[in-house]
């Protein structure tokens, strides 16, 4: 008798990633994924033609800020469950697709003060999708929602999926951040998270794959995802612009000699940046919201520049403080919902599902870990660690950013980092390990890795039934 083949890697993330993304589509309530109504009012805007968002006058602080006109029944529908996530009742599932006031072009609404009107279509390639067609179709709004999130989760999952079969290494890594409950969650809703996921997933599974001497030299394909990919993550995330960086690991030879090779990927590299050029100065509307009142990115930005070392101190003083620990490492296992006055949290995503995530990830690295290969050069050694400098810088990068935006002035620690934020960096250290050494011969199962990530799910789908229901 035959043995029967052994599912590949790629085909099992989309049989675990499929129903998982089903499930958290489906059941979180609207608004719930996080910051999902501000990022709903930006699809709409962008359906409607409003590529860039609109500035007005507020009439009652009389300063210039973004907003938008919307069908009434678009800021009734979001309000409702955004005051029932402020109480202690459960949601009602019977809500999500039938209690809708009724739309009508006439009954519109304007709202000031958009915080997520500086994100572009690039942001959300399947939610604007599915709200286009929901509203060309005429469909009811809660189908027209849904319609949205469902196409924005499939996107995602085929981006993770191109990545991971993209990979010639650490598949099975890439499939496990794939499917972390935080990223899943981020995926099933309006939230950018999604495409920002894919896109540094692809980065990563090329660095990979062009970064060996042995590496094939690229396809038109290829090239076009990645530039898009690129574009689609800079545009968006401008602090996520550390991932051009892996171009420098990529073998010095891929396009044939050295100097055409640098030149290609000096133009790949260009235009994600003159696109983030464009939109910063034709797109980004100028009223934007940008960060916590009170905040003065400028100030800040010369204050970190002319104190490195106490910002050194406030970086350090941040990643050893409790509350930012806990809030960082919650967030890239599971964050659900927006604040719900009167639910408790749950035992369920504590410390020990966190542990025993970062355990997983790092036995698939050190999968990777076994005889050292023989690099040709010392240049060439110095390049298999860009990837882990390109994770610390993008760790940086993040939380410089927030810095800007969200802290006072020469604050002592930094607030609005998110664990969700990192998960884009979370592969990049195993490449460094991947591209320095062969395989090991005590590979981490399969089955293991799937225990982990069900035991992971289920503990998410657990917390999502308590929170909410």
């Amino acid at each position: 008798m035959t043995r029967p083949a052994r599912l590949s890697v790629p085909r099992l993330y989309l049989l675990i990633a499929i129903p998982v993304g089903l499930f958290l589509t489906l059941l979180i309530p609207p608004t719930q994924v996080l910051d999902e109504a501000e990022h709903f009012h930006r699809v709409w805007q962008i359906t409607q033609g409003n590529l860039v968002a609109d500035t007005r006058v507020d009439p009652v602080t009389g300063v210039e800020t973004t907003g938008g006109t919307y069908d009434r029944c678009v800021r009734e529908y979001l309000d409702h469950f955004m005051k029932v996530a402020s109480s202690p009742e459960p949601f009602r599932v019977h809500d999500f697709w039938f209690d809708t006031p009724p739309c009508s072009p006439r009954s519109r609404v304007a709202v000031f003060g958009e915080p997520m009107a500086t994100y572009s279509a690039w942001s959300y390639p399947g939610q604007v999708v599915g709200v286009a067609i929901g509203r060309a179709l005429g469909l009811a709004l809660p189908i027209t929602f849904y319609l949205g999130r469902l196409l924005g989760v499939a996107t995602t999952i085929a981006m993770c999926w191109w990545a991971i079969r993209t990979a010639p290494r650490l598949q099975l890594l890439l499939a496990f951040v794939a499917l972390l409950p935080m990223s899943m969650i981020g995926a099933s809703g309006y939230s950018p998270d999604g495409m920002v996921l894919g896109c540094a997933l692809i980065l990563t599974a090329y660095c990979l794959r062009f970064a060996t001497l042995d590496a094939p030299r690229p396809s038109r394909v290829d090239v076009a995802v990645i530039v898009a990919a690129l574009m689609a993550l800079v545009v968006s995330k401008p602090p996520y612009a550390v991932f051009l960086l892996l171009f420098l690991a990529y073998r010095p030879h891929l396009f044939g000699d050295r100097r055409r090779t640098t030149k290609v990927l000096a133009c790949m590299a260009a235009v994600p940046l003159l696109a983030t050029l464009l939109w910063n100065t034709l797109g980004y509307p100028s009223g934007a919201v940008l960060g916590a009142a009170g905040a003065d990115p400028g100030s800040q930005l010369h204050w970190v520049i002319t104190h490195p070392l106490a910002y050194l101190n406030t970086l350090s003083d941040t990643a050893f403080s409790a509350e930012s620990q806990e809030f960082v490492m919650k967030g890239w296992v599971g964050a659900f919902g927006m604040f719900r006055s009167g639910v408790g949290d749950t035992p369920l995503i504590m410390t020990v599902f966190v542990l025993l995530a970062a355990a997983m990830l790092g036995a698939l690295m050190m999968a990777e870990a076994g005889p050292r290969l023989a690099t040709a050069s010392r240049a060439a050694a110095i390049r298999t660690w860009v990837p882990l400098g390109v994770g610390f810088a993008g760790v940086l990068a993040v939380c410089t950013s927030a810095y800007l935006s969200w802290t006072s002035v020469g604050g002592s620690r930094i607030v609005g980092v998110q664990g969700r934020y990192l998960i884009a960096f979370l592969a990049l250290p195993a490449v460094t390990v991947a591209l320095r050494h062969e395989r090991s011969n005590a590979t981490v199962g399969v089955r293991a890795t799937v225990v982990v990530i069900l035991t992971l799910s289920i503990a998410a789908f657990v917390k999502v039934l308590f929170y909410f229901y």
